[in-house]
């Protein structure tokens, strides 16, 4: 029987992962909405029960699919029927089939068909990516009526939004796996409960660029970067025009690409190239006069859940800001919101799974590293690599403890996606480097990708199945 050490003893693999399945169960049984499926009507214990008992089937299935996909090359294809099968999903979501309706939506829903139906809607949080929604929107509209699929009228835009959203995943999945063959962290991504939760036909703006997004990150993250010089350089002039909150990663991207930069004119050159690339983006998505203006009106605080829960907390929304105040961060009940978002959306052994494979080890210690970065005589690149992950990590958590949930805490669950895809990709990237350091590597990596699922699967099935709230 195969084992995994933890710290300086071995367990049984099995062991294991009953541990991790029932470790992440209990911090996620306090937000399971107990009325059940509402397709089953079921209620209290034996809701619970049923949770358990499809978490379990999941985590099995997915360990299923890699112990197959793992077997030869020639079933490494296996892998890619999650995302295609969560397409399926998707697609039968859109078009009402039978049971999709169980499925839960959290955040904005409603507001892309509002966008769709009504052009002269602006929101500059989301400029050049809604307007390209609504391009295809026109251009999917004018080529059924040009094959005489639509007699009168358009589409349904929801249907249309959720079919883009279910797509958009899917690509941006089988891309991460194709990709990185070698790595965890596709696998960790394309699996994590906020990530299913976006591809089974998510009626909002996230799923739209997500992919994008959480590629950016790893790309500050990973030695060995996703995107070429350009490309990289294009993208950070792009994010902050695709969705405003995507700003710092912006600025920790671009920082990234300077530090593999040698010459100092390269460094000035990437520049220009993403500054040019966000005023186009500005051009294309409305116009560049006045942008600024309406970006800080569409960030102006507002929202029911403030005036009944905000307010109660003590948190000042007059003053119109997007953060809350210190006596509401420091809060008991806030420390339990972000409990709740990190353990419902990103399953929270996983990002502490790389603390329990590697015992003590300094080398976790961001501290450490940054400490070593800044007092050796490495060179200038290397400490801007430093700066970047020190801005990313530092971003990551501002925004998962001071932004304000205005739309309340269990619907704004996903708008913290950001932060919570930036912990497990950093979880990933140690994984990787305790992988490549082990002496069975590909047992290793099949067994890091086995605890996942099983540490995934009761978040997953409560926040896309059951329903959770706070």
């Amino acid at each position: 029987m195969s084992t995994v050490s933890l710290g300086r003893r071995s367990y049984p693999f099995p062991v294991i992962c009953i541990v991790v399945f029932l470790g992440a169960a209990v911090t996620i049984v306090p937000f399971v909405n107990r009325s059940g499926l509402t397709t089953f009507d079921l209620s209290g214990v034996t809701s619970l029960v049923v949770w358990l008992s499809a978490s379990l089937v999941v985590s099995l299935a997915m360990c299923l699919l890699l112990l197959l996909g793992q077997s030869t090359t020639r079933r490494r294809w296996i892998t890619y029927l999650v995302p295609v099968g969560l397409l399926a999903v998707g697609i039968g979501r859109a078009t009402n089939f039978y049971g999709s309706g169980s499925l839960k939506q959290y955040g904005d829903y409603g507001a892309l068909r509002i966008h769709l139906s009504e052009p002269e809607t602006e929101n500059s949080r989301w400029l050049l990516g809604l307007t390209l929604l609504r391009e295809g929107f026109r251009a999917v509209n004018e080529v059924l009526s040009v094959l005489g699929v639509l007699d009168d009228g358009d589409i349904d835009p929801q249907m249309f939004v959720q079919i883009t959203t279910a797509l958009v995943m899917s690509l941006w999945a089988i891309w991460l796996l194709k990709s990185h063959e070698a790595s965890v962290v596709p696998w960790i991504v394309t699996t994590a409960p906020m990530w299913i939760l976006f591809s089974v036909g998510y009626d909002e703006y996230y799923p739209l660029v997500a992919g994008l997004i959480i590629a950016a990150i790893w790309n500050v993250l990973r030695e060995t970067p996703n995107f070429e010089r350009t490309t990289s350089y294009v993208i950070v002039g792009l994010l902050p025009i695709l969705y405003v909150g995507a700003f710092p990663l912006s600025v920790a991207l671009l920082i990234s690409c300077w530090g593999r930069e040698t010459e100092r004119r390269e460094r000035i050159r990437g520049t220009m190239t993403a500054l040019v690339t966000a005023v186009l983006s500005i051009e294309v998505g409305g116009e560049f006069r006045g942008y600024f203006v309406r970006l800080s009106e569409n960030l102006n605080v507002g929202g029911e859940f403030l005036d009944q829960e905000l307010a109660a907390k003590g948190v000042d929304a007059s003053s119109g800001s997007i953060f809350g105040n210190l006596s509401y961060v420091i809060s008991i009940g806030h420390s339990v919101d972000v409990f709740f978002w990190l353990s419902c959306g990103a399953g929270l052994l996983v990002v502490f799974l790389p603390l329990l494979l590697s015992g003590r080890s300094k080398s976790l210690s961001i501290r450490n590293a940054l400490t070593r970065s800044f007092r050796s005589k490495w060179s200038g690149s290397v400490r801007l690599n430093s700066i970047s992950k020190l801005i990313l990590l530092i971003s990551a958590l501002t925004f998962l403890v001071f932004m304000l949930p205005l739309l309340g805490i269990t619907r704004d669950i996903d708008l913290y996606f950001i932060s919570l895809f930036t912990f497990l990709l950093v979880s990933g990237t140690r994984l990787d480097e305790l992988i490549r350091g082990s002496k069975n590597s590909a047992v290793l990596k099949l067994q890091v990708m086995q605890l996942v699922a099983f540490g995934f699967a009761p978040a997953t099935t409560a926040l896309v199945l059951f329903g959770v709230s706070r």
